[in-house]
């Protein structure tokens, strides 16, 4: 599914820079590692080359056809630290799987919270406030057709229902994790 562009932060308040790993700028239509943000307004509070870990993509057509003079986004993939990443089916290099794939999936579960947890063995689902009649290993299996459509080896998939999605010492409940180390 690809999305309508939108308006990056008016370059006349914020400079946005989509870069590479080391901070080196990548072209429009491909997607960077994270995306620098300088705030141009604020003296108060200077923000220079603040750095933030989503993944975006800038446009490749350089201006919007309703005339504004401003970069557009092309794209956004998610947060780096979202990120989840598998063995390639084909060997040799790992499959990075973007937080998007399992969106797409999860977030068209009729549930109170979900959260994906990837272990060593196994794609754990954990479910929370889903009705008793939702088919869980009907979603166990879309997202194993997603993950292979992605090239990765499919790990087991187990759905888990809980009381609780459990939360960070911060009490945020991310929804994609890695325990993988």
């Amino acid at each position: 599914m690809r999305l309508a562009p939108w308006h990056a932060p008016l370059e006349d308040l914020v400079i946005t820079e989509v870069v590479d790993e080391d901070n080196r700028p990548v072209p429009p239509g491909v997607y960077g590692e994270k995306v620098l943000v300088t705030v141009l307004f604020s003296r108060t509070l200077p923000l220079i080359r603040y750095e933030m870990s989503d993944s975006v993509c800038l446009a490749a057509s350089p201006q919007c056809p309703c005339g504004r003079p401003f970069a557009l986004i092309d794209g956004v993939q998610g947060r780096v630290e979202d990120v989840l990443r598998f063995p390639a089916a084909s060997g040799g290099q790992q499959v990075t799987v973007q937080p998007a794939l399992f969106h797409r999936v999860m977030d068209a579960v009729p549930a109170g919270g979900w959260q994906v947890v990837q272990e060593s063995e196994r794609l754990n689902v954990l479910l929370s406030g889903v009705q008793e009649e939702f088919a869980d290993d009907v979603l166990a299996e879309s997202l194993r057709r997603e993950l292979a459509a992605q090239g990765v080896i499919v790990p087991p998939v187990e759905v888990r229902r809980v009381l609780a999605i459990p939360r960070t010492g911060a009490g945020k409940a991310p929804l994609i994790k890695a325990s993988v180390t």
